[in-house]
């Protein structure tokens, strides 16, 4: 599924060496855990024991809390999974991150009484929830992106490191919503359409995709396999309304 721009840049991680450092986030802990976290990623295979994607574990390891993919044994393919306080490691939230680079949006919801997955990779949004206590965590030092750096922390030589890309990583300082989250998602599907009148007719141009065609603006949408960019469309005397589905 193509879901970005065609000038849009990922991070590259090689799964060896690779990270980004973000600086000490020093959230508001005054009324209890209120975070998300969210990215898109594209995983290279099955990845390392808990693979970091957005992961804060200061020196000493004491207070690990981050997103993250681990290889699922039972699948042969990737479960993401999670860390809070030190704690929920282990949590099964049976979410399949795909192991042939498809792009994949995943996002992790902390509020005081629970945690909830996110993962939608063009079949549809899935969630998993944790109902559990989780305590505030400041995020007072370094938070990377694409690793779990358990190695400064723990001395623990595995790499924890994320290998493939991932884009759009993002850090809110409260629980968003699932419509919040599912918007998240749909604003990296759109493309433009462009619409251009020549004389009696219309030209739409699109980048990419496949464009859909409906009577009413709700839909149902027709796919229209067999047109290309451009495509002059004669008016009809009923509405016609056009919109591009991303592949």
């Amino acid at each position: 599924m193509k879901v970005f721009e065609t000038n849009n840049a990922a991070l590259m991680l090689d799964g060896a060496t690779v990270g980004v450092a973000i600086p000490a986030l020093n959230l508001d802990t005054s009324s209890g855990p209120n975070v998300t976290m969210a990215a898109w990623i594209s995983a290279a295979g099955v990845q390392s024991n808990y693979a970091g994607i957005i992961f804060h574990r200061p020196i000493g390891g004491t207070v690990a809390s981050g997103l993250g993919v681990t290889p699922d044994t039972t699948t042969g393919g990737n479960e993401l999974v999670y860390h809070w306080n030190n704690l929920y490691y282990g949590f099964e939230g049976h979410l399949q991150v795909p192991t042939n680079g498809a792009w994949t949006f995943v996002a992790l919801a902390i509020q005081p009484t629970s945690a909830t997955f996110y993962l939608n990779d063009g079949t549809g949004m899935q969630t998993a929830a944790n109902v559990a206590a989780h305590a505030a965590v400041p995020f007072s030092s370094t938070t990377y992106v694409g690793w779990d750096d358990n190695y400064l922390s723990t001395g623990d030589t595995s790499s924890r490191r994320f290998a493939g890309l991932i884009d759009e990583p993002m850090i809110f300082n409260r629980t968003l919503s699932p419509d919040e989250i599912n918007s998240l998602y749909v604003a990296s599907l759109t493309a433009p359409l462009g619409i251009v009148r020549s004389r009696g007719d219309i030209i739409l141009s699109w980048p990419e995709g496949i464009l859909q065609q409906a009577g009413l603006v709700t839909g149902p949408y027709t796919n229209l396999t067999s047109v290309t960019s451009p495509y002059t469309n004669h008016p009809s005397a009923t509405r016609q309304f056009f919109r591009v589905q991303m592949r």
